[in-house]
């Protein structure tokens, strides 16, 4: 990313946004019983399109090891700087 931390941050919001968004389009497909998992139904195109989002940019699993190994640079870094001051 262009700042520190920015390729955390953009894991957090695409992991928060993807799953939120995920749940409700699988509701929305839910409360048209069949007729929301037809192939011509809008709430059909959006669970798809969301589904192709869950693996755009990387897996769950890939952003989480991003935002682990950020707060983990953040750490030993701290522990660098408190170091030295001691």
């Amino acid at each position: 990313g262009r700042f520190p931390g920015d390729d955390s941050a953009l894991s957090h919001i695409k992991m928060f946004a993807v799953e939120k968004g995920f749940a409700a389009a699988t509701l929305f497909c839910e409360l048209f019983g069949t007729l929301g998992y037809g192939a011509h139904h809008p709430s059909q195109k959006l669970l798809r399109d969301l589904l192709g989002l869950k693996f755009l940019g990387g897996t769950k699993e890939q952003h989480k090891m991003t935002i682990f190994m950020t707060l983990f640079g953040a750490l030993a870094q701290n522990e660098q700087k408190s170091a030295k001051a001691a």
